[in-house]
């Protein structure tokens, strides 16, 4: 959702002009696209939860979902290989994870916290240790790039 119409439905809400039914919040995907070297893999919540579980402590927070390297690594990149990933949330919101960076332990493509669904935060989130700047809501896209 755009800037424009979040800032619309919101004073449309307080105007009392729409019901609470319009809702500034982006629609849950319900798939993940990964676009790999041009060519889009896409994951459902069921694949993805086909893909071996771990854990993740960040303050108060114990995500669980799947290492975001077994998802690169299913879609066809090679282990290891040099490449950056863009991660894009369905508000358009990007960060982009180095090489570096992605091959280290630490990196979570979750789906719950304390084991309920991340509601909130759509239902997949990248997280990160030690680096909460790259974290991204309502993940729908990761873009691997050669780096």
């Amino acid at each position: 959702m755009t800037i424009v119409t979040r800032i619309l439905c919101t004073v449309l809400l307080a105007c009392g002009l729409v019901s609470t039914a319009c809702t500034c919040e982006s629609p849950a995907p319900e798939r993940l696209e990964v676009l790999v070297g041009g060519t889009a893999v896409s994951w459902t919540a069921a694949q993805l939860g086909d893909l071996p579980r771990e854990t993740l402590s960040i303050g108060s927070h114990e995500f669980g979902g799947v290492a975001l390297v077994s998802v690169l690594k299913a879609s066809g990149v090679a282990d290891g290989q040099a490449v950056a990933v863009v991660l894009e949330g369905s508000d358009g919101y990007r960060q982009t994870i180095s090489n570096e960076r992605l091959w280290q332990p630490g990196v979570l493509l979750a789906d719950t916290d304390h084991g309920k669904p991340l509601d909130a935060d759509g239902p997949l989130r990248v997280v990160v240790e030690n680096s909460p700047g790259l974290s991204v809501r309502n993940l729908v896209r990761l873009s691997v790039q050669p780096e």
